[in-house]
This record gives C-alpha cells, structure tokens and sequence, in this order.
C-alpha cells in the first residue's frame, strides 16, 4: 500500500527536487566507488581505517576532513543476537548513504526490543557468546564499509555492572577500526553517572564521547570535568521551530570545549501510517504532522526539517544522524514507509552537494559578517524560523535558509551570486 505524501508546500518540491537530484548523484559517482561487482552500488565510497580528531574536526586515514553521515540504528545490534539477518539493512544503508549507525548495547526492560518481538535486550552481556557475537558484528559493519557508535549504557544499573560492562566492550572495540563509543544515551535523563562510570576504564584510544549533552547539563558536569575525543548533542525541544537553531547549537558547544560535535539525536522523522503513530498537529506551514512514539521523543512527517537541520550540521559541524522511526526499531523503512526512504535519499543529496570542508569555513548569518544574501527579518522574514546561516571557504560561500517562507527566492547581496541551487531550493551555493 502506498502512502500520500504528507508535507507541507515546499516540503513537497524540495523532496521531489532532492529526490531527482540524488538519482542524478548517484549515476555521476559509480565510477568513484571500488566495490566488487556484486555489492550494491553507493553514492559515497565506503569508509576505511582509523578517525583521528584534531581540533574540532575529524580527520579519516588519509588525513582528509571527514564527515560524520549517521543515522539511529537502535535495535540493529539486538536483531542480530537474535538471529536476524541484518544484510538488507546494511544494503539499505549503503545505498542511501549512511557512513554510521548509532547502536544500542541494551535497552531497559519493556522498551524496543521486547514491543518489536525479540527476547529482552536488557542484559545481553549475560550471554556467554556476547563478545564473539560484538566482535561478528563489528567486523561485518566494517565489511561493507560502515561505522557504528555504539552505545554501551542506556539505564543506569549497579557501578560495578556499568563499568565491568563498559571495559569489556572497549575490550572488543580496540580490534575494529570502525568503531566509536558514545558511553552512555542521555545519561543526565537515564541518571547515568558516566563520568564515575569512566574512571578506571581503557578506553585502548577508541574514539568516545561520554554521551552528556551541554544543553541537559544542570549539574555543571562538563563546567568540572573535559569532554573525552568528541562531544554529542541532542534536539531537546525536538520543535519545528527550534530544530535548526538546537542543531547550530552543536557548532556553539564545539567552540567552547574544542572538540567535534555531532548533532546525534535531532527531532525524529516518521511515516504517517506507522501503527504507534499520534497525531500532535501542524506545524507553521499547516500541513505537516508530528507524531508521539515510545521512546526517541517526537516525530515530523515533513522532510524540510530533517533537510534544514542537517544542511547546517553539515555547514557548521562534523555532521549530522538522520533519527528515523525505523532506526530506532533496528530495520530499513518498510514498503508503506516511503517518506522515511525518500528523506534518507534527499540526505544523500544534500551531504554531496555540501562539501565536508565546509566545517573549516567561516560563519556568517544575516547582519554578521559577509553574508550573501538580503534579508529582511522580523514581520517580513524569507524564513519561517527568521534565521539563515551560511560559510565562507575561499571564493564560495553555502546558506541554508531552514523552513523559507511561502512565495520566497533568495536574492544575492554583498557581491556575491547565487552559483548552484542545492537539492532542495534553500540550500544554495554563492559565488564572488
């Protein structure tokens, strides 16, 4: 059965357009991509060797910026414990252009795995093959080219557990160079006290943040103690109207702690025919809907602010994870979840059209700095949201203009032209 489209005005253009665009993108780069003649082909090439973080950048093993293209893949390992074969989902992910998936390691009693029909997830350290089973699935991750942060703590239980827990993954990480460790989800919510849990731990240098999020950080955890190799931040609010500017809020975080940031939990996007879906209302264009699931707080069925969202990560940060409803459930949108893969498509576009040294530009928005375009703000915004942000890398600049207004179309200020639309009309490329 398919489902209709419901988006809102643009929302419907921008998708189509992103749609062509990606098809587009991905005949022009089979050439690139190195694959044995029977893998499926990808629009990026897959992903090889260590990361190593400088700065507030990520650097791959040929010592290029690199670029973080990540999406929720919640139950993905708790599938292939329990026997699943998890191939088409890692096809899937390939093919529309994910480089990491976010991974639990457990989950309370009650939560995804049990109301998706596998045994409870909530102790599988307790299983005498976990560590052959971990160090399977890390290395058929790294088979097709993908990395996965894993995510050891998603409750708080006894110290002891937590730690022993924690070692014996870092334990089994150090051998997959694909492999980054976020310690703990949400631990402020989940009352995770990661940083007691990390004392003592070795981490063997895998690459890890502690999980904390600057914005949830009432107690001044990170005021007392430094972040570990990247930090992780999360759409608190998950608003349609202050989900761009909580992803800039990434950028903001980096400068302050000197480390890359990734916008790891946005808002979550959802098909309307998905079973747990609610109804919530409509956001300000009038048309899409948000939905209340359990877990991952809430859901937009309009793709614009997924787009938006991540065009600034991709501007601004290190990057960005697409949160969608089949993520957190471990599998692929299914047949009648088309506007999941449709979005997941429209991302591609945008990660191609943006370059990953974007990040190393210079920021620039309406009334700060070199900014290319005119903009009236206030009562006559070009933005449903009243903002726009764009970089200045050398003789281009890229602006985002999340959620523009009806009836909008950018005008070049400063000297500078409009040298390439985007796959979506607000995400354009300037040129001096």
């Amino acid at each position: 059965m398919r489902m209709r489209l419901i988006v809102a005005g643009v929302g419907v253009l921008s998708l189509l357009a992103a749609l062509s665009f990606t098809t587009e993108m991905l005949q022009a780069q089979k050439s690139d991509v190195d694959l044995p003649s029977d893998a499926p082909q990808r629009p990026f090439t897959p992903e090889h060797g260590r990361l190593r973080v400088k700065g507030r950048q990520f650097y791959d093993a040929d010592n290029r910026v690199w670029r973080w293209r990540g999406t929720s893949q919640f139950l993905l390992f708790a599938r292939y414990l329990n026997g699943y074969d998890i191939t088409p989902v890692l096809d899937w992910l390939v093919l529309r252009g994910f480089n990491v998936v976010r991974v639990f390691g457990q989950v309370p009693g009650g939560f995804g795995a049990d109301l998706h029909g596998m045994p409870n997830y909530q102790r599988p350290f307790e299983r005498p093959d976990f560590d052959a089973r971990l160090h399977a699935f890390f290395s058929l991750l790294a088979d097709r080219g993908l990395r996965v942060e894993y995510v050891p703590l998603t409750y708080r239980d006894d110290l002891a557990v937590m730690q022993t827990h924690v070692q014996r993954v870092y334990d089994i990480a150090q051998a997959h160079w694909n492999v980054l460790v976020e310690v703990g989800n949400e631990p402020e919510y989940n009352q995770i006290d990661v940083v007691t849990v990390m004392q003592g731990v070795n981490r063997h240098g895998v690459l890890s943040a502690y999980g904390l999020d600057p914005a949830r950080d009432t107690t001044d955890t990170l005021k007392n103690h430094p972040v570990l190799d990247y930090g992780t931040a999360h759409d608190l609010e998950r608003d349609f109207q202050r989900s761009p500017r909580i992803t800039k809020d990434a950028w903001d975080w980096q400068n302050r702690f000197g480390v890359p940031f990734v916008s790891d939990e946005p808002i979550g996007f959802i098909d309307p025919g998905h079973p747990d879906f609610v109804a919530r209302g409509t956001d300000p264009t009038g048309a899409a809907l948000f939905g209340g699931v359990y877990g991952g707080g809430a859901r937009t069925t309009n793709c614009d602010v997924i787009l938006s969202a991540a065009a600034i990560a991709y501007l601004l940060t290190p990057g960005y994870t697409f949160h969608m409803q089949a993520g957190l459930e471990g599998w692929r949108p299914s047949d009648s979840e088309e506007l999941q893969d449709a979005c997941a498509k429209s991302l591609a576009g945008i990660a191609a059209f943006i370059p990953r040294d974007a990040q190393l530009g210079v920021y620039v928005e309406p009334g700060l700095g070199d900014f290319g375009l005119a903009w009236k703000g206030g009562a006559h915004a070009e933005s449903l949201v009243d903002r726009a942000y764009g970089v200045v890398l050398g003789t281009q600049q890229w602006v985002v203009v999340p959620m523009p207004a009806p009836n909008w179309s950018p005008t070049p200020a400063n000297g500078w032209r409009i040298d390439a639309v985007g796959p979506v009309p607000y995400v354009l490329r300037l040129a001096k």
